[in-house]
């Protein structure tokens, strides 16, 4: 039994600021519910899929989206239902110049262009893991084993020892974007008024639209005179040629070519039929063929060469999402930022393209909390891109478009991102009510309420006695002996730490109150363990769920308790 007079004695260092044990709701990252699959019958899903349809719908007829010209696929999809799409649109240029007769649907094949860097990390993973992303780059391309180890400021300026095959996928290398690809020297190798002559040998002969690709000798020729963009792991920066230099690894390490690791590790277990590492050639005739559909990139493929169906990009995204090709730790440790953008709202991985977007927590608040969206985008000629995972809500958008205007694309991006995941997120807590909320008791007068508050992320424990003892006034005590802000309402907001055992749900405790402003500079990170019985932890709650996915109970480790839902 507890008792007010069992205080801990503890001596407290606040390492941050006091305001880390202030009473604000202050979520983690990560899904504020556990919700493992959210239902496509959900009102909020169905309404943003009715909203989102209507306003394609529009901005074709009123030209916001070019009817004529653009070329495009959608299909939203749930991780763990494969039975259909939330939500799919196929659209064909009504006057386009497409040199195929091919009405655009869901096997339609479309140029990904640097989707191919996603595609080759995950091979890469799927093939070696991630052991060797500390690995200097010069261990496994030999040509640049003997080269520079000096950072400067000039051709060829590179410290590669300090270059990692992590660093390559990462976008954090500090190697320019390419050693040939848009040279002007290529269109105008006569110069211009005010622009340095070049030598013959400066002048790029391949590697180039309109240009063979160049052969390994010369492409790692090329690359070593490159000048550096930056020191490696200092800012991101945007490389081509890194992944060219980590297919040659991967090719290095393996005994295999890496047009065959990325065969056997992803086309062959995912059935990606529609899925091309080369042009399929001319007489292909299920594609969206315009410009920039016949360009070869050779052993620069990796980086941008790959061709896609929507299909086959929603199954490459759910394998993402459910690990099936991957071990669950490592999809883990790839769905992180490396490093951080000069944009607060934009990071990068390996190579993910990080949207941190501020979410309303509930219908039509203005409280929000951080949702990472990870995606990589493709873009060349007349083709831009995406795949994008949410793995806090275990869904995901493919996004193919083609034509001469790229706003299409960033159209419908942006209408998906305002559109949907407000709607995943309501749809979520609404999931999370019926499957969580409600009261908890036992006969020996033991009792837990658990809510869920508007304008507030997560569950909320606003009132528990344990044994007849009030347990939310005794933690309470314990935390304002701790150093911590107790103020009118405090409680435990609850969140789901991605622990199953069984039937077995663990979701850790934030203490604090309703209502309360979050500071940017929120601290629940560093808060989480505080209290402590006899290594019982305070803030651990475990629900006990049904085969239906409901709770039936509540277990409490450090009250000795579990309690039953009513």
């Amino acid at each position: 039994m507890f008792s007010t007079t069992m205080l801990w004695k503890v001596f407290l260092v606040c390492s941050l600021a006091a305001k880390l044990c202030s009473a604000q709701n202050c979520p983690w990252l990560g899904p504020a519910y556990h919700v493992p699959i959210i239902a496509r019958s959900a009102a909020p899903l169905q309404a943003a899929g009715a909203a989102f349809d209507a306003a394609i719908t529009q901005a074709l007829a009123d030209g916001n989206l070019n009817a004529s010209q653009t070329f495009f696929g959608i299909d939203v999809y749930s991780a763990l239902d494969e039975k259909a799409s939330l939500y799919s649109r196929f659209h064909t240029a009504t006057a386009g110049t497409n040199k195929t007769a091919v009405t655009v649907g869901p096997d339609t094949v479309f140029r990904v262009f640097s989707i191919s860097k996603l595609i080759t990390v995950y091979a890469f993973l799927a093939k070696l893991g991630d052991k060797y992303w500390h690995e200097p780059v010069t261990k496994y391309v030999p040509e640049l084993a003997t080269a520079g180890t000096t950072w400067g400021v000039g051709r060829g300026g590179f410290d590669w020892e300090e270059i990692t095959l992590g660093s390559l996928a990462g976008q954090i290398s500090g190697i320019g974007k390419d050693y040939s690809a848009n040279d002007l020297s290529v269109s105008n190798p006569g110069g211009a008024p005010g622009i340095r002559p070049l030598t013959d040998e400066e002048i790029v002969r391949c590697g180039s639209i309109g240009i063979p690709p160049c052969p390994r000798q010369k492409a790692m020729e090329m690359t070593l005179q490159q000048f550096p963009f930056t020191l490696s792991h200092r800012t991101p920066g945007y490389s081509n040629v890194a992944f060219q230099l980590l297919a040659y690894a991967a090719e290095n390490i393996t005994g295999m070519p890496f047009p065959a690791i990325v065969k056997s590790q992803l086309i062959d277990p995912l059935r990606l039929s529609r899925t091309y590492l080369t042009n399929p050639g001319g007489n292909f005739s299920d594609g969206v063929i315009i410009d920039g559909w016949e360009i070869e990139f050779g052993d620069e493929a990796p980086m941008g060469g790959y061709y896609q169906s929507t299909t086959d990009l929603t199954k490459l995204g759910r394998s993402i999402l459910t690990s099936s090709i991957l071990p669950a730790r490592t999809t883990r440790a790839w769905l992180q930022a490396t490093a951080h953008t000069g944009y607060a709202m934009a990071s990068v991985g390996r190579p993910w393209e990080i949207l941190r977007r501020n979410v309303p927590v509930s219908s039509g608040s203005e409280t929000t909390r951080v949702v990472d969206l990870f995606t990589k985008q493709g873009g060349g000629t007349a083709y831009t891109t995406l795949i994008a995972v949410a793995p806090d809500y275990g869904v995901g958008l493919s996004l193919l478009t083609a034509g001469p205007i790229a706003e299409d694309f960033h159209f419908i991006k942006k209408l998906w991102m305002d559109t949907y995941l407000p709607a995943l997120e309501e749809a979520s807590r609404e999931q999370a009510a019926a499957n969580f909320a409600g009261t908890y008791a036992l006969s020996d007068n033991s009792t837990a309420t658990i809510t869920l508050l508007p304008d507030e992320p997560g569950m909320f424990v606003s009132e528990m006695h344990s044994g007849g003892a009030d347990f939310i006034a005794l933690m309470a005590t314990v935390w304002s002996s701790l150093g911590g802000r107790v103020e009118e309402g405090f409680g435990a907001f609850l969140y789901p730490m991605g622990l199953v055992e069984g039937n077995k749900v663990a979701f850790r405790a934030i203490w604090g109150a309703p209502g309360k402003t979050v500071l940017e500079d929120c601290g629940s990170w560093a808060e989480e363990d505080r209290i402590r019985y006899g290594g019982y932890p305070g803030d651990l709650f475990i629900f006990h769920l049904g085969d239906d996915g409901r709770a039936t109970g509540l277990e409490v480790p450090i009250t000795g308790r579990t309690l039953l839902r009513a």
